[in-house]
This record gives C-alpha cells, structure tokens and sequence, in this order.
C-alpha cells in the first residue's frame, strides 16, 4: 500500500534556499531576516528534526510580524508546511484558506514553492482530482528560470510520478533532488518514499535498509515513526 509523504524546500525572500516534502513532498515557506532567531526556526525542522517545535516557533512568530502581510503569508505557508508533516490536516486547511496568493510571485519562486504545498496538501487528504488541477492550471507550462525552482519542479514531477505509480520516472526525479538538497528533513523523507517504491516493487532488503536510516536518523520526524512501524511488518 502506497504512504504518501511531505517533502518541503526551504524559502528565503533574498536567496531560494535548496530543500524540499508530503508523504508527498512539499516545499517550505521559509522567510530569513537575516537575523539569528529566523535561523534557528528553519533549523529547527530541517536540521534538528523537531516538527512541533518547528510549529511552535512559527506561530509565535506569526504573533511577532502583526500586521505585515507579505510576511505573514510566508509564515503561513511554512505552518502548513509544519501541520502536513504531522498529518494535523483539518488544522492545515485552516491555514491553507488563509493564504493570499497576492503576496506571492514568480520573480522570487514564492509562488511555485506555494502550489506545490497545495497540491502535496491535496494529494495527501485524497482529493486527488483537486491536485491535479493545481497541476494543469497553476504549475503545468510555469515558467523555470533559476535552478532552486527546477529543485522545485523536479519534485512536484516526482510526487505526481509516484502517485501515477510511474516508480521509474519517480525514483529518477527523487534522486536528482537528493543531489541539490541541503535538508536531512528533506533526504530522509525522500529516502522514506524510495523505500515505498522498493517495497512497491517487491525489493523488501532495500526497503528496509532505507527504512532502517529514516527510523535511526529521523528524530521526531513523523516519517520515521511511519518507517519503525513499517519495519514491524517486513
């Protein structure tokens, strides 16, 4: 049975930081003010592997920015991001619906790193006919013009590839990722759904060998609390 997954790019206003899940795989919202405690919150899930704290830190700093729009649509992109990953869906949709894409734009990559939350969002509560029309009307045709936003759209590819269960292709676009991440948030959610598509595909010693890495090196990861449970059936 096919688990989809979260994967997540890391956002900076100025510079497009490389990274990117859900079980799909989504990008993350991250806005840096180039200030210390910003650093420490983006860490906070892509280095230290600590979602609910990841949350934490983003709602309080939501509170922080007030009234700024721009940034607050950032930060609520980053809080989806956060809630997918935890599966806290019905509390994701509150902030999916709250997001202006006004204050995002192509010049920046804002909005394409957006869609792809959007559609992970959809691909991973079922509402499989809305994901693709995100696809075929928002990201279909999108014009790439920086290597971060062919990071993004080689993930995008490889969601839609998995859950067309074109294992192939998939793996392919999962691995080219891998070779532009700086994320251990995003390497082990990805290295979670090569593991699916390993045991999809019958090779059950490589798929918990990969298992077996999300589960030691994941921390609060949900993936790996999914890999530890998968372990206890193969």
């Amino acid at each position: 049975m096919l688990v989809n997954i979260i994967l997540s790019i890391g956002f900076n206003l100025n510079i497009v930081l490389s990274g990117v899940i859900t079980f799909i795989v989504v990008l993350l919202g991250y806005i840096i003010v180039a200030n210390i405690r910003q650093r420490k919150r983006y860490n906070l899930l892509e280095k230290d592997l600590e979602p609910e704290a990841f949350i934490e830190s983003t709602k309080n700093q939501l509170e922080i920015t007030g009234k700024n729009k721009q940034a607050n649509t950032m930060l609520n992109i980053d809080l989806l991001l956060g809630l997918m990953s935890m599966r806290r869906y019905e509390e994701a949709r509150d902030v999916l619906n709250k997001i202006n894409t006004k204050y995002l734009s192509k010049w920046n990559g804002s909005i394409l790193i957006f869609h792809n939350s959007e559609m992970s969002f959809y691909y991973n509560t079922g509402e499989i006919d809305k994901a693709m029309e995100i696809y075929n009307t928002r990201i279909k045709g999108y014009p790439i013009k920086t290597l971060n936003e062919s990071i993004t759209m080689d993930l995008i590819l490889a969601n839609k590839s998995y859950h067309e269960k074109e294992f192939k292709i998939s793996r392919e676009l999962y691995q080219k990722v891998l070779q532009g991440n700086k994320s251990k948030r995003l390497e082990l959610e990805i290295y979670f759904v090569l593991a699916n598509i390993d045991e999809e595909e019958g090779n059950i010693e490589e798929a918990i060998r990969k298992y077996n890495k999300v589960a030691d090196e994941g921390n609060k990861l949900y993936s790996a609390y999914l890999s530890k449970e998968k372990l206890k059936s193969l």
